[in-house]
């Protein structure tokens, strides 16, 4: 088994999607169902440190990744975020990708999931966590279908 980190952290039990250069990860904080983080293997703390073609292959990875939850999760829509640099709430200097599917009214409608986020505390150990047999247990259900996904796209 391929051993990731997310900074400090090794993430590798609930990974379900890789390529040589990205990888997913079911959030331990979900705001929502299916709120996963897309990260490159290479520690790098900011999308502008990345190149252009490291880039591309991000992109696209996250693009197949938010294909594969909007089915998997039976949603039409999803957000996207990044916070780059801690003023803009990054506490993990590693670059990631934010993907939330989303279903009407899954989130109060006088509010947004960054909201939420901030009114709990951005800092993540004061947050709910998943326990580590329930994260694993949904990481093990998204990486076999992940494959079987990916098998009836070829």
């Amino acid at each position: 088994m391929t051993e990731y980190r997310f900074g400090s952290q090794v993430v590798t039990g609930h990974t379900f999607a890789s390529t040589s250069s990205c990888f997913a990860i079911y959030n331990r904080s979900p705001i929502v169902e299916g709120h996963s983080l897309i990260l490159p293997i290479r520690p790098a703390k900011s999308l502008l440190s990345l190149s252009e073609g490291e880039q591309a292959l991000f992109f696209g990875f996250s693009r197949t990744v938010t294909e594969f939850l909007l089915e998997n999760y039976q949603c039409e829509s999803f957000d996207w975020t990044i916070q780059d640099g801690e003023p803009a709430g990054q506490t993990v200097p590693h670059l990631h990708l934010h993907v939330l599917p989303r279903r009407p009214g899954d989130i109060d409608p006088g509010s947004d999931w960054y909201q939420q986020l901030m009114e709990s505390g951005i800092d993540i150990s004061k947050r709910f966590r998943l326990p580590d047999e329930t994260l694993f247990a949904i990481s093990r259900r998204l990486k076999e279908n992940w494959e079987e996904w990916l098998a009836r796209r070829d």
